[in-house]
């Protein structure tokens, strides 16, 4: 009755083998790479360099006084002077307002 005792999980899998026969079936996603050795490192990009047009606007935005205003004909001198109003915003504490306008364009005003 000793022996019979001594090993009463011989037929059971362990947890380990299930650990083992799962990672069998399940490789992981990493092993599809492959390992590269002696390839240089680029040099460090700058983080952000503003384009030449974003900086004209917002300049143009920062010399304003309140309650004046420019004329922006197409979308994209309106997306450029969007964004510029939002830096200056954030930057200097100046506030400004975009209106559509019936002459086919928008105006920005200075508010604050």
């Amino acid at each position: 009755m000793q022996t019979a005792q001594a090993q009463p999980f011989k037929n059971m899998t362990t947890m380990r083998t299930m650990q083992d026969n799962y990672a069998a079936a399940h490789p992981l996603p990493s092993s599809n790479f492959k390992v590269d050795k002696g390839i240089p490192l680029p040099e460090k990009r700058a983080l952000c360099v503003e384009k030449q047009h974003n900086r004209e606007a917002r300049l143009l935005l920062s010399s304003m006084s309140v309650n004046d205003s420019v004329f922006l004909p197409t979308q994209q001198d309106y997306k450029i002077f969007n964004y510029a109003a939002g830096k200056l915003k954030k930057r200097e504490s100046k506030s400004f307002a975009i209106r559509r306008v019936q002459d086919n364009g928008w105006r920005i005003w200075r508010t604050k």
